[in-house]
């Protein structure tokens, strides 16, 4: 029931003409790649939306931003904007190098430069929407301080953005 609302959410404000940020993981399995039905519907709607491109952006926290294959983003490049977020200018982090430690976030210091570094994506991205709908969602193994959608209320309602919780 979860990917059928959120298909037809999305659908709807397709249709209705608004663009949509995403700052979820591209990498799903494929009995449901939400990035992919997003490409679909998208491409469904173009006709009525007068050709602009990017009418679903992604922002992609570092590291995350890394794994993007340069086949997908092809794949892609006609719907989904990429915002690659670097990481908080405070952290030391070496950029090249770092990542695939940061990725697997095995020690507690590596937990916490990742969950700074999705917080920063969402901060970004919370600086671009006009509102927020929060659907689904991690309870358990997320990577960040919170899980993301918490965070991600917690930010829009700081900012005094409106929250749609489904």
């Amino acid at each position: 029931h979860l990917k059928d609302v959120m298909v037809e959410a999305a659908r709807y404000l397709l249709a209705s003409g608004y663009s949509l940020a995403y700052g979820g993981d591209i990498h799903y399995s494929a009995g449901f790649n939400f990035a992919m039905l997003l490409k679909e519907m998208v491409m469904t709607y173009r006709a009525d939306y007068k050709g602009e491109n990017a009418r679903v952006t992604n922002y992609v926290a570092y590291p995350i931003f890394h794994t993007i294959s340069t086949a997908l983003e092809a794949e892609l490049i006609d719907v989904v904007r990429f915002i690659r977020v670097p990481p908080p200018v405070d952290l030391a982090i070496n950029k090249k190098d770092d990542w695939q430690r940061i990725l697997k976030a095995e020690t507690v210091h590596d937990q916490y430069l990742f969950a700074r570094c999705l917080t920063e994506m969402r901060l970004i991205m919370n600086e671009s929407i006009d509102a927020r709908i929060i659907l689904g969602g991690k309870q358990t193994g997320y990577k960040g301080r919170y899980p993301g959608l918490m965070e991600e209320v917690l930010i829009a309602m700081t900012s005094h953005k409106p929250v749609f919780i489904i």
